[in-house]
Parts: C-alpha cells; sequence; structure tokens
C-alpha cells in the first residue's frame, strides 16, 4: 500500500532527500513508517519535537505519538517546530 508523506515548518536539508511517499505492507503501522523515515531512530533527520498527523488527525509528537494501523493512500504530516515571534 502507499502512504503519502508531507514536511512542513522549518525547513530540514535532510528532511528534503526523505521520500515523499512509503510502499509499505497491508498492515504496517505508523511505528514502521516512523522507523523507516528517519532511519530506525526518531531523531535521526527530524527534531523529536515535530507534530504528527495522519490523515488529518493529530496522534502526538515523534518523541510520543499514539501508533495506529495505516491504510492505503492515508497521509503522514511531520511538522517541525518553528520558533521565534
Amino acid at each position: 500500500m502507499k502512504v503519502r508523506v508531507v514536511y512542513s515548518g522549518r525547513s530540514y536539508p535532510e528532511a528534503a532527500s526523505l521520500p515523499g511517499e512509503l510502499e509499505l505492507p497491508p498492515g504496517a503501522t505508523l511505528a514502521a513508517a516512523l522507523s523507516m523515515l528517519c532511519g530506525g531512530t526518531r531523531s535521526r533527520y527530524l527534531s523529536s519535537a515535530c507534530l504528527v498527523a495522519v490523515s488529518g488527525k493529530h496522534v502526538g509528537s515523534l518523541a510520543d505519538c499514539q501508533d495506529r494501523e495505516l491504510h492505503e493512500n492515508d497521509e503522514i504530516l511531520l511538522i517541525a517546530p518553528v520558533a521565534g515571534g
């Protein structure tokens, strides 16, 4: 199944090289997808403070998100923290 990946917020040079889509086996979980995206350690490319949403539903941050089964055409949105005023 295909899952779309979208990055938002502060620009990370490493994030530009991450895929915009993942090909996952049926029944794959969000934890498995995040592990693929971040090389096994969730903070390898992105801050652990990044917020995570799946198909419009906020599920936590990279450091602590609710795992769930993914479905064909789900969208994983990673929102990087932005500081400033």
